[in-house]
């Protein structure tokens, strides 16, 4: 005979992939006919853009774009630029990947550089880096008791658990569109020659289904001037977006990672002194929501009138995660021969992290370009690295690094540079479930409690109560009412009827 159970269904996105993974590009550009012979490159720089994702059995696949610009000197003239795209693929493989998974991606550019292959091509060298986790939809059934009426001999033990599961896995494309004026009183704009994106989650909420959340935009343009200096102008911007879920159950943390999928950048003149320009940028917004539950399940099952058959599901490993927000302060001098009148551009390339005895050090490379005494440019690079300590370094990973607050000044004897990096340390724990699926009562075979004795005695031991009342066809009440100190010498342990 099937005991029939309650069920209770249980719906979460299973995290089956993890990882950072790094992907060397390289490319050649021609020099145009129209510009000079390249003599010196000064310095390279891009941004990086999703163009898809696809997931098949044992692969994930990333396909992206970096646009890059290369800044070089001619023999004579002013400095010139060239731009290119630079497509890349990234593939995630592992057995674990399904043929139908959903995917969070983020893209960042680690490093390049660019060097001359001859006076009419420049070769290009970039590492990128990507932010990957996949996620496998999966639902299960929570076991509870039947009703007592049901079945008065059984006897079902109950066990409870807190676990943390991932209950939406969401993404959501948008256009920004902006305008702003490049306000200088150095000069007036007459090309764009380098732009850089900077995509920031300044705060989120969970209101009925809806996940909205507040995002911050950072843009900096490089731009030559009418009379040929080369200047930046940045600027910020806030937006908000709407991200509808299939639930209202209240999120402990979410996610929100955003990445471009296209930047478009006009100059155009206005009827003042100066230039416009006018900014779309594709973006897409992913949001991983976690929440905090209390589940309970049938774990174990016996009866004292037939012997029950137990069927388990296979094992359930579910998960808890505490975030520990990192910070790490930094400052320092890059020294430089020559005295520097102005710092032109300030870029920060964030490296690889890797765990250390007390925490995580991730690399972070700073990308100086700087004017001197008599109007030219320079450009230096070095590397810092930021330091995070951690009392608790067990399971843990390191997320959503990010350089904020990056300023970069001349001082004797080179630049200051100060910046704060920010990380997220993401504890992760296993809580294993093991639950009953069904209960099958062998009725035509039961127990005859005339072949056992009436009552066990047991010398005192620390088995379990449940254990010792399945063993010998007896309850843990009755054990416990027989006993009235349950950790005595002896345990009298009486049969169930």
């Amino acid at each position: 005979m099937e005991v029939e159970l309650r069920k209770t269904g249980l719906r979460f996105y299973e995290r089956i992939f993890a990882n950072e993974l790094t992907e060397e590009v390289s490319a050649e550009t021609v020099v145009p006919d129209i510009l000079p012979d390249i003599q010196e490159i000064l310095c390279a720089d891009g941004m990086v853009f999703l163009r898809g994702k696809e997931c098949a059995k044992g692969v994930l696949t990333v396909d992206g774009t970096i646009k890059a610009y290369v800044l070089y000197r001619p023999e004579d003239g002013e400095l010139q630029n060239l731009e290119l795209e630079v497509p890349f693929q990234i593939k995630a493989e592992r057995d674990c990947i399904p043929a139908q998974c959903t995917s969070s991606v983020v893209l960042r550019l680690q490093s390049m550089e660019a060097s001359v292959a001859n006076s009419r091509k420049a070769a290009l060298r970039a590492r990128v880096c990507a932010d990957i986790e996949c996620f496998l939809l999966k639902e299960c059934a929570l076991t509870s008791q039947p009703e007592a009426s049901d079945e008065p001999t059984l006897h079902v033990r109950n066990e409870t658990a807190q676990i943390q599961v991932v209950g939406n896995v969401l993404e959501k494309s948008f256009v920004l569109t902006d305008e702003f004026q490049l306000a200088s009183g150095k000069a007036v704009a007459g090309e764009l020659i380098g732009q850089n994106v900077e995509l920031l989650t300044e705060d989120v909420k969970k209101v009925g289904t809806k996940l909205v959340f507040k995002g911050l935009v950072r843009v900096s343009l490089l731009w030559r001037s009418e009379s040929g200096s080369v200047e930046e102008t940045s600027w910020s911007s806030v937006f908000s977006q709407i991200l509808e879920t299939d639930s209202a159950e209240e999120s402990d943390d979410t996610q929100i990672k955003l990445i471009l999928n296209g930047a478009l950048f006009n100059l155009y003149e206005t009827s003042v002194e100066g230039r416009n320009v006018s900014a779309q940028l594709n973006i897409l917004a992913q949001a991983v929501s976690t929440y905090r539950q209390q589940i309970e399940y049938v774990s174990d099952a016996y009866s004292n009138s037939y012997p029950l058959v137990l069927h388990y599901e296979e094992e359930q490993h579910f998960q808890t995660q505490e975030v520990v927000e990192l910070r790490d302060n930094m400052r320092g001098t890059v020294e430089l021969q020559e005295p520097i009148v102005d710092v032109v551009q300030t870029r920060a390339k964030i490296g690889y992290a890797t765990e250390t005895e007390t925490g995580f050090a991730c690399p972070i490379q700073i990308c100086l370009l700087m004017r001197l005494e008599d109007g030219t440019l320079q450009y230096a690079e070095r590397n810092f690295k930021a330091e995070w300590e951690l009392p608790e370094k067990s399971n843990c990973s390191l997320q959503n690094i990010t350089c904020r607050e990056l300023c970069a000044a001349p001082v004797t004897g080179g630049v200051e540079v100060r910046m704060l990096v920010l990380a997220q340390g993401v504890s992760r724990q296993s809580v294993p479930v093991k639950m009953v699926s069904g209960i099958e009562a062998d009725t035509e075979n039961p127990i005859n409690f005339a072949e056992l004795p009436s009552v066990t005695v047991l010398p005192y031991r620390s088995d379990d109560l449940w254990e010792l009342a399945k063993r010998y066809h007896s309850t843990v009440e009755l054990i416990q009412d027989s006993n009235a100190e349950i950790e005595s010498s002896v345990l009298l342990i009486p049969k169930g009827r």
